[in-house]
């Protein structure tokens, strides 16, 4: 091979992997916005659900029969929209997982991130399920671990305390 052609087929893979590169950029930036999304629909449903239950719910209990519309029972509109603040949240931890690296303390916050977006169609079954049971509730557990799961490992990646020994996660 001439040292053109050599010179000419390496600059065809660098504009490839410009290419691929600024595909990549796109896709996360893409992501990001739906990730953004996602987190403040979770934010709007759960803060409406918890303002009324604590300052409504809670304090007229004991005095008003027309305020049990608003109590948090299975099936009832404040906590159906709280279902669908932790299913827009589980959307958003799944949409931020290419977001991060596959190694040291970023591969955890990946996998739990996956692992906890993956979890919408038992949280989705828990809460809108149309016979809530005890058995119906229990299908949820795997997500009352990767939730906090993913928020722990979340706090540690964004600690100061990130650099010390004590919180170095290795994969």
């Amino acid at each position: 091979m001439t040292m053109h052609a050599e010179k000419t087929r390496r600059s065809g893979w660098l504009a490839v992997a410009r290419i691929v590169g600024r595909l990549v950029l796109a896709l996360v930036i893409f992501l990001g916005g739906y990730l953004l999304i996602f987190a403040v629909i979770y934010t709007v449903y759960v803060t409406l659900n918890y303002v009324v239950q604590l300052a409504t719910v809670i304090p007229m209990t004991a005095t008003a029969e027309e305020i049990r519309i608003l109590n948090q029972t299975p099936h009832s509109l404040l906590r159906d929209a709280d279902g669908l603040g932790y299913i827009f949240m589980s959307l958003a931890t799944l949409f931020a997982v290419p977001v991060f690296a596959q190694q040291g303390l970023e591969r955890w916050v990946k996998w739990f991130f996956l692992a906890n977006g993956l979890m919408i169609p038992l949280v989705a079954a828990t809460y809108f399920y149309p016979n809530y049971s005890l058995a119906v509730l229990l299908l949820s557990f795997p997500w009352g671990i990767t939730l906090p799961g993913s928020m722990l490992v979340l706090a540690f990646f964004f600690s100061p305390l990130r650099k010390t020994k004590l919180v170095t996660m290795r994969a």
